[in-house]
């Protein structure tokens, strides 16, 4: 029998793992897997840090309320680029690299706001790394 290749793509072989995490496992290894990781765990913490502590200021205030929908905007994002990861190979994609440097300017954004604006914040609800910027 034959089967059909579409000549777009008939140059190509399909080698892949269909799968992120697999996918950085058999290219880098034990080592390359645990920064990948490690570097998306330490955006999502950054980024829940983040939402945390603006849960602490009042609603109203338009600046706050801005980076509160960024900051769950961005969560959303990651979650999809997991999700989807899961069943494809985007290990090395634009969308994780423009995703986890936008995590990072809202981080460094919510810490600026909390440092310039600190009237507003319950120091109680605050996680210690962010209350030491503020106090």
């Amino acid at each position: 029998g034959t089967t059909y290749r579409d000549p777009a793509f008939a140059d190509q072989i399909w080698y892949d793992a269909h799968n992120s995490a697999i996918k950085v496992m058999a290219e880098l290894g034990t080592a390359g897997i645990v920064l990948w990781l490690g570097m998306i765990i330490a955006a999502a913490r950054s980024l829940n840090t983040s939402i945390r502590a603006l849960r602490a200021i009042p609603r109203g205030d338009p600046e706050s309320d801005d980076l509160r929908d960024v900051c769950g905007t961005l969560r959303n994002v990651l979650i999809g680029y997991l999700v989807c990861g899961f069943f494809l190979s985007r290990s090395y994609d634009w969308m994780l690299i423009i995703c986890l440097g936008s995590i990072v300017a809202c981080s460094v954004m919510v810490k600026r706001y909390l440092t310039s604006d600190a009237s507003y914040v319950d120091m109680e609800l605050l996680d210690e790394d962010y209350g030491a910027l503020v106090e």
